[in-house]
């Protein structure tokens, strides 16, 4: 089918001025700006969802795991906000819930996700 990809260049400083202004995460910041752009794109296209996108993040799991392997790698499943037209609120529901996805994700050992 029919892609579309987007690039940009953002400063990690500029990133980390709103981390740290806001108290969240370098990757909160990322997921609430990328949340924003896909609810800028699919409101554009009237394709917007009621609901928030859920988007599958890589999260390293060497140093706790005693898999074996190279690809020491487990997922997060980080909700992007993209219900949200506010950006500085949508910012704190990805932090909010990313908190929460975190201490679930800690609940289910490193093996038993990368056996899955």
């Amino acid at each position: 089918g029919r892609r579309t990809t987007a690039f940009v260049d953002l400063s990690l400083a500029d990133v980390k001025a709103v981390k740290n202004a806001a108290g969240t995460t370098v990757n909160d910041v990322v997921l609430a700006l990328c949340g924003g752009a896909l609810r800028r794109y699919l409101d554009g296209r009237g394709e917007l969802p009621d609901t928030s996108l859920l988007a599958t993040v890589p999260v390293s799991v060497r140093g706790t795991s005693t898999a074996g392997g190279a690809n020491q790698v487990s997922a997060l499943f980080a909700r992007l906000g993209t219900d949200i037209a506010d950006p500085l609120e949508r910012l704190e529901f990805v932090a909010r819930t990313n908190r929460n996805a975190k201490e679930h994700s800690k609940a289910i050992p490193a093996e038993a996700l990368q056996e899955w």
